[in-house]
């Protein structure tokens, strides 16, 4: 289990990460809706375990690295995946099916939060989903990380920020 990085207050004009993470908790809820994960509750939780298993998928924009995961135990996420999939609760999934709907469950989150924070981050851009299954999540940012429970499951959402060096040139 990793601590819960705090960072500096912005300066620059740019998100925050607790900006980033209440975006990425408001539009998840939203969208979430719409994926079927009825009683979705998502709060942050410093203590919540970051797992070493899940959806990964990174935001790039000028001054501007955030990553995206939805991480948790094996059968939690193919809860997950069930419940986006329309299967019932019991029904077999393979492996490589959850890791993909996983995958779009955070492709679509990524997706709703670019749109909610493209105004002030214009030149923010989409990376692509990737599914890891035994890493160690380590940035050299801050992140935030978020206890989701929905019935059946409970995860868990990091948000990562990354400010990489920027010069005076666009």
């Amino acid at each position: 289990m990793y601590e819960d990085v705090q960072p500096a207050p912005s300066t620059d004009g740019l998100p925050t990460l607790q900006d980033w993470a209440d975006a990425m908790r408001a539009v998840s809820l939203e969208t979430g809706v719409g994926m079927g994960f009825e009683g979705l509750s998502i709060e942050h939780d410093p203590s919540a375990p970051v797992y070493e298993t899940g959806a990964l998928l990174p935001l790039v924009g000028r001054c501007v690295n955030v990553q995206l995961g939805l991480l948790g135990e094996r059968a939690a996420l193919e809860h997950v995946a069930r419940t986006l999939c329309m299967m019932e609760p019991d029904e077999e999934i393979d492996w490589e099916d959850a890791t993909d709907a996983v995958s779009e469950v955070v492709n679509v989150i990524a997706g709703a939060l670019k749109t909610a924070m493209i105004d002030r981050v214009p030149t923010l851009r989409l990376g692509l989903p990737m599914f890891a299954d035994g890493f160690h999540h380590r940035t050299g940012g801050s992140r935030s990380v978020m206890r989701a429970r929905m019935p059946g499951a409970e995860f868990t959402f990091v948000v990562a920020l990354g400010r990489p060096e920027c010069g005076d040139n666009t």
